[in-house]
């Protein structure tokens, strides 16, 4: 059997590249390529995603962020003042539309019947609740109204012009302008609605007119021979039939002066 050979280590000696990488790599060099990701890139896209869509991004979700802390402090302020809940404000959110009204009612209901189920009092309301309602149309337009003057809303009835429910509508909501004029009271917090703005501020002119003019009668209606008060009303219908009197005494005889001032002269 023939002695194997002896594997002999080159120290020191480094191998070279193999012909044709070798001149591949040069050529590469030379074009001034950097290969540095296997997988290509879109350039476009990413000026697209970091120079566009990025910052419009991020800008939206810091205004979310400063509107859901806005919200809250709504919410504690609200809870402050009037011991309102958030809870409260999702079931009024909820029956401002018809839709999701009745999904309320028939979520309130099935509760209802399950309280019957357990043999709890509040199952007892079921039949109640679940008649319909009552309430005149008159007395809803009334209200109606008068939840628009609060909301600083225009005054927009939603029925005809000659029917009983426009004029209680139209009545609700002035009487909630006139209370506001006669305590003094101005609106909550908020911009107000220049139509609900205007008709105060018509209210009040009125108002101020109607003072004036009471002072000013209970001053000049005074009847001087007899020292008791007299209205007006009550000098007018006194002074026709002085006049009719005149007529039937002297046919023909023309009065000069009107009532009011034939009135102060006599004052005077």
């Amino acid at each position: 059997m023939a002695p194997k050979k002896k594997a002999t280590a080159t120290v020191g000696k480094k191998r070279g590249p193999k012909p044709g990488k070798k001149a591949a790599t040069a050529a590469a060099a030379a074009a001034g390529e950097r290969k540095r990701f296997n997988t290509p890139m879109d350039e476009e896209n990413r000026k697209l995603f970091l120079n566009v869509h990025l910052p419009e991004i991020k800008k939206l979700r810091d205004r979310v962020n400063s509107a859901v802390g806005t919200l809250r402090k709504a919410y504690k302020s609200a809870k402050a003042e009037g011991s309102f809940t958030k809870a409260d404000f999702d079931t009024a959110l909820e029956m401002e539309d018809a839709e999701r009204e009745a999904r309320a009612k028939a979520r309130i209901a099935r509760q209802l019947v399950i309280a019957r189920y357990m043999g709890a009092g509040l199952g007892a309301q079921l039949d109640l609740f679940m008649e319909p309602d009552r309430t005149p149309a008159v007395d809803i337009a009334f209200d109606e109204g008068k939840k628009d003057a609060l909301e600083n809303k225009p005054a927009k009835p939603k029925y005809d012009p000659s029917t009983e429910q426009h004029r209680n509508y139209m009545e609700g909501y002035h009487s909630v302008s006139e209370q506001r004029v006669k305590e003094g009271i101005k609106p909550t917090k908020g911009k107000m609605h220049p139509a609900v703005a205007e008709d105060q501020a018509d209210m009040a002119s009125k108002e101020e007119k109607l003072a004036a003019q009471r002072a000013k009668d209970a001053e000049a209606f005074d009847e001087p021979s007899s020292g008791m008060a007299m209205s007006r009303s009550q000098f007018l219908k006194e002074q026709q039939a002085r006049r009719e009197a005149a007529a039937q005494q002297e046919p023909g005889t023309p009065m000069d002066d009107d009532d009011e001032s034939e009135f102060r002269r006599t004052a005077h």
